[in-house]
């Protein structure tokens, strides 16, 4: 069984500049990573020409490349911090932060001294602290040896890391250290401290290591904000055209409050999206490291995010609060604004006025980020949707299979595996029915059958982009036993309408340019006007990306968490690429929107609700 000293050997990495073991760091979030500012200080004085490379190794020793924002560096003698970012398709566990620390705790520490590079763990003890200016945690009855410098500092009484290892105070003697509180990196970088907690709260490995009486009061002080908990703000952004131009609101709840309008020019987004679009053709295909769509997401966010309405998401962000955040455009507004893929926004905060979009490491893709939800929306109000008290959910699987093809037989194989892992959710997820159709490939009028017993209607199937309209593929007489049907089709057909509707795009024919379902589910709540909540494939995707998503999508409906925080919550578990924030959700108004009861609320009643322990 793993011990806490373990996941720290996990979660630290020896820094390397120019190739040489320079210190040591930790991870504190999936993407970032602490150390010292002195370690890393010959890449911020080395010139553009001479820049030694930066890199991490892990404790597997795997070589990874990370970077470094110099805003992102704290290098005065008494802060002497530094975050280091690598690429979000490379998350790790991270370490458990607890500022709490006393005099005489023993506390453990594994860094990367220069006489063994790979790696060796530290046991001292806490003197206590020192006054004003360092602020420092005196460390003595081990032995801190250069290239330690970066290391976390584990508290054996609570479980968590209490302080960066920052210098030694004898190198040759066992007098031991001095260690920087982390109550100063919540101080430098403010973020941080929400983030780690919202990893914990789904990653509970480390948790569940913890001293009992701290985890009992650390389960205990979080009652109030498990994930299916009501966000702190909802942040309403709306879009619109003037006579002039295009401008941007934002409606801030429950404060009430209107940020706005700022004008924007929504023409210079077109032409960048374009011509970002036109190099990626260029070139065959999109690269997969995330830069390029975080440079997408980021020319999307300075669009919707201009000036106060930014200024004033950043000051919730950084607040620690859950902010769930919902677009909307205007029914005036261009069709091709509309139909940006706007799951992409990479966020960050500007401190410059270029006009140029430039990616850091500093930035987040919303649509995938612990303290946020993103959803699209057809309404500025909030409309809360009460809970009916439903223990039990049924969904209604509708699977389209092309028959007759040599070309669909790989595509027909992922719809096959997509319903089989989907059905198979039954046997692990409590008071979860999930109800294959009957008929192989159910056509347009097999819909117009659909009971008012499914809460759900889950759609797994294939979609073409044709005549200026997205399309679905559903049985009936054309060629290989299917015929695609428009938004407008869909919709009628629909005469009970489910509380949330799933539409899942798998790979299919090369010859045929896919749909968008986002798109085709926007007009699809136009028509069907009691649909609350639609998810929707923005491209096609394999069945092993449909699986993940679609296990934690109902592991957490299931738990009475809110559809938004239920599909950001899937989101995160993709793997890196294209199709990674993907999917999107379009709700008839921002709110709480939830299909089951909650678990805390189905335990006050006769029973719980929810997954089974194995599941969590």
């Amino acid at each position: 069984m793993s011990s806490i000293r373990d996941l720290l050997r996990e979660c630290t990495v020896r820094v390397d500049i120019g190739d040489q073991p320079s210190g040591t760091g930790f991870f504190v979030t999936p993407g970032t990573i602490v150390t010292c500012a002195h370690v890393v200080e010959a890449v911020l004085l080395g010139s553009r020409v001479e820049t030694p490379s930066l890199a991490i190794t892990d404790w597997q020793q795997e070589r990874l490349s990370v970077t470094l924002d110099p805003r992102d560096v704290w290098s005065d003698e008494h802060i002497d911090l530094a975050l280091l970012r690598i690429d979000r398709g490379l998350e790790r566990l991270s370490v458990l932060l607890d500022p709490d620390v006393r005099e005489r705790d023993e506390v453990a520490s594994y860094g990367y001294p220069r006489k063994y590079a790979g790696g060796v763990p530290t046991s001292l003890v806490v003197e206590g602290e020192m006054g004003a200016p360092q602020r420092w945690l005196k460390l003595a009855n081990g032995q801190v040896q250069p290239g330690m410098s970066g290391s976390a500092v584990v508290n054996g009484r609570t479980g968590g890391v209490c302080g960066v290892l920052k210098r030694t105070r004898d190198q040759q003697t066992n007098l031991g250290g001095y260690a920087i509180p982390i109550t100063t990196l919540f101080r430098q970088a403010p973020r941080v401290e929400g983030e780690n907690e919202r990893v914990h709260r789904r990653e509970a490995r480390w948790i569940e290591l913890l001293p009992p009486e701290v985890r009992r009061l650390r389960r205990a002080s979080q009652q109030a904000r498990p994930a299916e908990a009501a966000p702190d703000h909802r942040f309403v952004i709306s879009v619109g055209q003037t006579d002039d131009g295009w401008e941007v609101s934002a409606d801030v709840y429950p404060e009430e409050q209107l940020v706005g309008p700022v004008p924007i020019d929504l023409n210079s987004v077109r032409r960048q999206v374009a011509r970002l679009f036109r190099d990626w053709a260029s070139r065959g295909r999109v690269q997969q490291s995330g830069g390029e769509i975080a440079l997408l997401g980021l020319i999307l966010s300075r669009a919707v995010l201009p000036g106060p309405v930014g200024k004033r998401f950043a000051e919730l962000s950084r607040s620690g609060s859950r902010v769930a955040l919902a677009l909307r455009f205007e029914e005036e507004t261009d069709l091709d604004l509309i139909q940006l893929p706007w799951e992409h926004l990479y966020y960050e905060e500007e401190d410059s006025a270029d006009q140029e979009p430039r990616t850091s490491s500093r930035g987040r893709f919303l649509a995938r980020d612990v303290g946020t939800t993103f959803a699209r929306t057809m309404s500025r109000r909030p409309n809360d949707l009460e809970d009916r008290g439903r223990r039990s959910l049924r969904v209604l699987v509708v699977a389209v299979r092309p028959q007759g093809s040599l070309e669909w037989e790989t595509a027909v194989s992922e719809v096959d595996k997509t319903v089989s892992e989907l059905t198979a959710l039954n046997d692990s997820i409590k008071l979860l029915d999930i109800v294959p159709m009957d008929q192989d490939s159910p056509g347009i009028a097999d819909i117009g059958k659909i009971s008012g017993d499914f809460e759900v209607v889950h759609y797994i199937g294939f979609g073409r982009f044709s005549a200026a309209s997205d399309q679905l593929a559903l049985g009936g007489d054309g060629d290989l036993g299917i015929e695609y049907v428009d938004p407008d089709e869909f919709a009628q057909a629909l005469t009970t309408q489910p509380r949330l509707l799933v539409l899942q795009l798998l790979k299919g024919s090369a010859n045929e340019l896919p749909a968008d379902f986002s798109v085709f589910a926007s007009e699809v709540m136009q028509k069907a006007s009691l649909v609350p909540a639609v998810i929707a494939s923005q491209s096609p995707v394999d069945a092993r990306t449909a699986v993940k998503f679609n296990k934690t999508l109902y592991e957490h409906l299931m738990r009475g968490t809110p559809v938004d925080v239920a599909v950001q919550e899937a989101r995160m578990k993709l793997a890196w690429g294209r199709d990674s924030v993907s999917p999107a959700l379009i709700m008839r108004a921002p709110g709480d929107i939830r299909l089951t009861a909650s678990i805390r609320e189905g335990r006050r009643g006769q029973g719980s609700v929810g997954v089974d322990a194995a599941h969590g």
